[in-house]
Formats: structure tokens, C-alpha cells, sequence
């Protein structure tokens, strides 16, 4: 039988809230890298940026608009 000491990650603690936040940013710039690498190979479908960000949300919301500004030249709104 399993105990919480030697349970899998047991003594880790919980993560640090930066380290869930970069990794969930992180998720999200490689959903909007996939997108953007199938719209450069022509096989993204019309609609498929909308359903990729609407099932993102917070930081890999975050994440995904960062990757698809830079594929748009860093353009910034004055």
C-alpha cells in the first residue's frame, strides 16, 4: 500500500504559481506555433484559429497571443 511519503513527487511540495504560469503561457505558444505552421503549409482550416482560441483561456490565452503578434511583425496598436 502507498503512503503519501513515498507517493509519486512526495516531498516536492506544491509548484511554485510562476512555474504553473510559465508552463501554461508556454502551452499556449505551442498551440498558436502549430496553427501558425499549418497556415504557413496551407492546411489550416478557416475557423481553426477561432476554436484554438476560444478553448484557451488566462495565461495560455496570453501565451497564444504573444506567438501570433510575433508572427505578425510586433505590430503595436498606438
Amino acid at each position: 500500500m502507498q503512503t503519501k511519503d513515498d507517493a509519486p513527487g512526495a516531498g516536492m511540495g506544491a509548484p511554485a504559481p510562476l512555474e504553473g504560469t510559465a508552463l501554461l503561457v508556454t502551452e499556449g505558444e505551442d498551440y498558436a506555433a502549430a496553427w501558425l505552421q499549418r497556415l504557413q503549409a496551407g492546411t489550416a482550416q478557416p475557423d481553426e484559429l477561432a476554436v484554438i482560441l476560444a478553448f484557451l483561456g488566462g495565461e495560455m490565452l496570453h501565451g497564444a497571443c504573444r506567438v501570433i503578434e510575433k508572427a505578425l511583425g510586433g505590430l503595436r496598436h498606438a
